[in-house]
């Protein structure tokens, strides 16, 4: 990357939180990046090489929150660059990882109790970044994104007030079940990209929504894919 963009993108730093669940008995871990003014060194995120600047101080400013969620079976890691990318030119991007239905535990997949808790653990993460010290006074009131994938297609709807109904496999007696969820009214922006569980009643409180379903469809048109990544990421600028 040129020099001349680096410095008009900014940098971004990256740090670990563990979300607490008082009625799980658990934690679980949530990856942020935020815009930094400290430049970025070689690191590694699992696996994966990655420059960062892990743990530096966040820029004096306010941001908008995005929120990206991964599916069920998947990893925040997924979505590493796509955060940074986010993070070097203004948001704080919070990436968890939920419990119980990722890729190093998948206990709770095609369970209602999966439903009914990962909404619960967005509306958590929301609260925890108004609450964390680290964060606090940085997130933009009433500013906040979701990224959902997949299963957190569903997620993301149903944190932002949609009435969800699981499907009759998701239920021990197969018949399909209304979820009751509570919503969170920070959620001004919802980008999901494929929904798991049936809708009858979607988003009533939300100002945007911008709906795509591609799934599998990726791979027999991947140029569609990209040119919709791109116009998505440039709706995104409008959020400042």
């Amino acid at each position: 990357m040129k020099e001349n963009e680096r410095l008009q993108q900014g940098y971004a730093g990256y740090h670990e939180v563990k979300i607490p669940d008082a009625l799980l008995g658990i934690t679980f871990p949530m990856l942020v990046m935020y815009p930094a003014g400290t430049p970025e060194q070689a690191d590694q995120l699992g696996p994966y090489p990655l420059e960062l600047a892990r743990d530096a101080e966040a820029l004096e400013g306010q941001f908008p929150l995005v929120l990206i969620s991964h599916g069920t079976d998947g990893s925040p890691l997924m979505y590493r660059t796509l955060a940074r990318y986010l993070a070097r030119n203004g948001f704080i991007v919070g990436m968890p990882e939920h419990p119980f239905n990722n890729r190093n535990n998948n206990s709770l997949e095609g369970t209602i109790q999966n439903l009914i808790y990962r909404p619960r653990h967005i509306r958590m993460i929301i609260d925890c970044f108004f609450e964390n010290k680290m964060f606090e006074g940085k997130v933009k009131p009433n500013a906040v994104s979701i990224i959902g994938h997949s299963l957190d297609g569903y997620t993301a709807l149903a944190a932002a007030g949609g009435l969800p109904t699981s499907f009759p496999h998701e239920t021990p007696d197969g018949q399909p079940q209304l979820i009751e969820v509570a919503s969170n009214p920070r959620i001004q922006s919802n980008h999901p990209t494929g929904i798991c569980s049936d809708f009858p009643s979607l988003i009533h409180n939300q100002k945007i929504i911008f709906l795509f379903y591609l799934g599998s469809y990726f791979f027999q048109f991947p140029k569609i894919y990209l040119l919709i990544s791109f116009l998505y990421l440039y709706y995104l600028s409008f959020l400042h």
